[in-house]
């Protein structure tokens, strides 16, 4: 049996002074990301069951706006540790997943999110721009056995 993890990174960002990081909202240009990205997932009949999601703005606003669109039955999870979360992170939260859950989705920051599709393909270097979607089949029973090189294919979407 195979796992399938789909790794979003969100869509571009506004930049309103006085405005934290953390607190950062899509900006237009991000909104439009996230109806191409929309159409994607629509086209690969996307069957996400869980999705991690860092707690910051404007990855909750691409979570809402793929979650409402699509409409996923997906339980959304949205965690304080993703808000740029180094790929250890990333990584820990994936094998943490119940293994009732046959596809999850991680929306998550760059540079952890790039490293994590990095080491999970075997592509060292990858660079996920804002909106990108990868979707990666593991061959794994168990989400606590994702490890370095376990994808045995991907589906790149660049946003």
């Amino acid at each position: 049996m195979t796992k399938t993890l789909t790794l979003i990174r969100h869509a571009t960002a506004d930049t309103p002074a006085q405005v934290s990081d953390h607190q950062r909202p899509l900006s237009a240009k991000g909104l439009a990301q996230v109806k191409r990205a929309r159409s994607e997932l629509h086209m690969r009949a996307n069957k996400t069951e869980y999705i991690y999601c860092s707690d910051a703005v404007r990855t909750r606003q691409t979570a809402e706006q793929l979650h409402r669109q699509l409409g996923y039955a997906a339980t959304v999870d949205y965690r304080s540790e993703l808000y740029l979360a180094s790929q250890d992170t990333l990584l820990a939260c994936v094998n943490a997943t119940p293994n009732q859950f046959q596809h999850v989705a991680v929306i998550a920051h760059n540079p952890g999110l790039s490293e994590l599709c990095s080491q999970l393909t075997g592509q060292y270097g990858m660079r996920l721009s804002t909106c990108a979607i990868v979707t990666l089949q593991l061959a794994v029973d168990d989400w606590c056995a994702v490890e370095c090189s376990i994808a045995t294919s991907s589906q790149y979407f660049a946003g």
